[in-house]
């Protein structure tokens, strides 16, 4: 997931400014918190859920 995020950023999807390495600790955080912390499920919505909400903040937009 990590070099999908980097080549977004190199491709001119993401903002030019975006540090890679916090998106991607915002994308996988959520879920380590709730299976380490919370001990919730896992339903399949979650990682979309999660990726709608964090990501067009780092979207390049026209």
């Amino acid at each position: 997931m990590h070099e999908i995020v980097q080549d977004g950023a190199k491709s001119g999807e993401l903002k030019p400014e975006t540090d890679v390495d916090l998106l991607h600790e915002l994308l996988f955080g959520p879920l380590y918190h709730r299976l380490l912390f919370t001990g919730g499920d896992l339903e399949e919505s979650l990682e979309e859920r999660i990726v709608d909400c964090v990501l067009p903040a780092f979207l390049l937009t026209s």
